[in-house]
């Protein structure tokens, strides 16, 4: 009987340890590109310092690819936008 629960202990163990994956990844991503508690990253904030909501800007983004964008008022804060980004509705 105690050869029976040591394999469905195991499984029950690696399922827990891939669902804890698997949820620390999705988080993980999703931080990657937002600055801390959803603003917008450092790199967007600084590419717009000392220029104007609805100027047009390139920058480079957090890759350290370039991008175009347009400044935007974001939570008070004036942050490049690129111009490629999904919309939020």
């Amino acid at each position: 009987m105690k050869q029976y629960l040591k394999p469905k202990a195991a499984i029950v163990i690696l399922m827990l340890a891939y669902a804890s994956g698997v949820a620390n990844y999705g988080y993980a991503s999703s931080q990657n590109s937002r600055g801390p508690q959803g603003t917008p990253p450092p790199e967007a904030i600084t590419a717009c310092e000392g220029k104007n909501a609805g100027d047009t800007i390139s920058f480079k983004g957090h890759k350290g690819e370039n991008l175009e964008a347009t400044c935007k008022e974001i939570e008070g804060q004036l942050a490049a936008v690129p111009d490629n980004a999904p919309r939020k509705e």
